[in-house]
């Protein structure tokens, strides 16, 4: 249930707009924005105030992490597809998300005491 959530929000918040050309989001840099993103899905996840979570808020938060990265939603969703249709590409940016997002979490430790 909580990945259709996931699922939907994504496909929710990424209204389909026009994009010009082939940019494709290089892999690298798409991991990053994968793993913020995995990081404000998770954070939204806790938010004590669930009725602060509605699709603007969503959309805004993403936006966030759209801009941090200088893409664009158009970009990441066109990107997102290309690399959904190539499971091996997919799954490599899959794992690698998690790899970083492991290191984020060894870095965290480190800093506390």
């Amino acid at each position: 249930m909580k990945k259709l959530r996931i699922l939907f929000l994504l496909f929710l918040l990424l209204p389909a707009c026009k994009f010009s050309g082939n940019e494709i989001i290089p892999s690298d840099k798409m991991v990053l924005i994968m793993a913020d993103l995995r990081l404000l899905e998770a954070g939204n996840s806790l938010d004590s105030n669930q009725q602060a979570l509605t699709p603007e808020r969503w959309k805004a938060d993403y936006g966030l992490v759209f801009r941090k990265h200088n893409v664009n939603d158009s970009q990441f969703r066109q990107s997102y597809r290309h690399y959904f249709s190539r499971p091996s590409e997919f799954q490599r940016i899959m794992e690698q998300t998690i790899t970083e997002l492991q290191s984020r979490e060894a870095g965290m430790k480190k800093k506390t005491p």
